[in-house]
């Protein structure tokens, strides 16, 4: 049974988004369902999409809240 890892990103730094997300592409069995700089945005995000996986940096300075806030409101 083949079945493709949902990823979500919580990431504030672009060059890091933009590495990563050329990186997942590389592999047919990975996709990655969002990208967001914003702890309550990755809060309502992971509700949604029910991802596999979360790539999460904990200090969110370009985005809104940090790491720590997203792993309350989840």
């Amino acid at each position: 049974m083949d079945r493709t890892l949902q990823i979500l990103l919580i990431e504030d730094d672009e060059k890091t988004c933009i590495d990563l997300k050329n990186a997942i592409e590389e592999y047919d069995d990975m996709c990655l369902v969002a990208t967001t700089n914003n702890s309550m945005d990755a809060v309502m995000l992971t509700k949604y999409h029910l991802p596999d996986l979360v790539i999460l940096d904990l200090e969110l300075h370009e985005g809104g809240g940090n790491g720590f806030m997203y792993l309350q409101g989840i």
